[in-house]
């Protein structure tokens, strides 16, 4: 009887797990692209054979509504 109980259990859980992973849950959808910010004051520098780059990481969309 104990053991039959056991079975009982496994095959509710089993069956309980397949059902519960069956079904759409949403259309398939195309990942949102942002584009960087465009770049407006890059300056470099060439010293001794080195390239140098330096620029302002312009403020997004996002960050300007947060404020």
């Amino acid at each position: 009887m104990y053991e039959n109980s056991i079975q009982r259990f496994f095959l509710v859980l089993i069956i309980s797990i397949i059902l519960a992973g069956c079904g759409v849950k949403a259309p398939p959808a195309i990942p949102r692209q942002t584009m960087a910010p465009e770049v407006s004051n890059l300056q470099y520098e060439l010293e001794d054979n080195i390239l140098s780059l330096n620029w302002t990481i312009p403020e997004t969309e996002d960050e300007c509504k947060n404020r």
